[in-house]
């Protein structure tokens, strides 16, 4: 990734077996034992967010978008916004996809009314804002999915949204269509404070990649970096030693601290023997 761009690579969420065989949203789940090294990677990425920006305040309104679809951008939106959450924020969470929008179905909630109902002045905010089963996190679904949304995302009404949620909710994250897909992205974009791009691992082109970043560039996008997804977990990375210490700290059952620890140290090097080297593990996908 930093090889490839040289915008700031804010998060890393990695690759987790249990989900490989779907493309389904999976939100954060502390009693899940398969998400533990999610959660750990989203507090990374929150972390990111907070305290990158010493001089002032963290962007408010913040964009989650990707160059074509499959690439995590929806999984992304919504844990971010669980994770903040999480970390006693009051957040909005904005499905901004709205011609294929599908987050509602994830919390459970109606696809409508929602964001394109707003956005054509056809109800008021409070219609559409439904709380979630997170503590301090609420939802505006997509509304009702459209092939052509035209201009709705230069109507005035989004303008004054945004501001009257900026009084309400710590944070809004807002979910968004492929900016290769459509120009809708590139329009919700100029609005917000903060755009974050996801890049898959072995998915995404860095040729696609770099067309939407100069995209972004060029319609003045306050771009605040990229979020690595579904990268591999090498044996020297951060979130393999988080799986392994989260057990020996007591989050696994069975056997002694003692024990555990002789098991790290085996499996520590028995990664790092496998591991791809740079070279091999090169090519045109990042």
């Amino acid at each position: 990734m930093r090889d490839q761009f040289p915008e700031t690579v804010l998060g890393q969420v990695p690759e987790i077996k249990a989900f490989q065989k779907d493309t389904d949203i999976h939100l954060l789940s502390e009693e899940n034992p398969d998400s533990h090294a999610l959660v750990e990677s989203f507090r990374n990425l929150r972390s990111s967010i907070i305290f990158s920006y010493p001089d002032g305040e963290a962007p408010k309104t913040i964009c989650i978008t990707s160059s074509v679809p499959s690439e995590g951008k929806s999984t992304i939106a919504a844990n971010l916004a669980v994770s903040l959450a999480m970390g006693n924020s009051r957040v909005l969470l904005v499905d901004g996809d709205i011609r294929r929008g599908t987050i509602c179905k994830k919390f459970g909630l109606p696809a409508t009314p929602g964001f394109v109902e707003l956005l054509r002045q056809e109800v008021s905010a409070d219609a559409i804002i439904r709380p979630t089963m997170i503590e301090g996190l609420d939802l505006v679904s997509s509304g009702k999915l459209q092939k052509s949304p035209g201009e709705l995302f230069l109507s005035p009404s989004l303008d004054v949204f945004l501001k009257e949620m900026k009084t309400r909710y710590d944070y809004i994250v807002f979910d968004s269509a492929p900016l290769l897909a459509t120009d809708d992205t590139s329009n919700l974009a100029r609005k917000v404070e903060g755009v974050l791009f996801v890049v898959r691992g072995a998915f995404t082109s860095v040729r696609y990649a770099r067309e939407c970043l100069k995209r972004l560039r060029s319609r003045k996008a306050p771009l605040m970096g990229l979020v690595f997804n579904r990268g591999y977990v090498s044996g020297s990375d951060s979130y393999y030693y988080y799986h392994d210490y989260y057990e020996y700290y007591g989050g696994g059952e069975g056997g002694g601290a003692g024990e555990k620890k002789k098991k790290h140290h085996r499996k520590v090097r028995r990664v790092e023997s496998q591991s791809p080297s740079r070279e091999d593990s090169s090519n045109e996908e990042a």
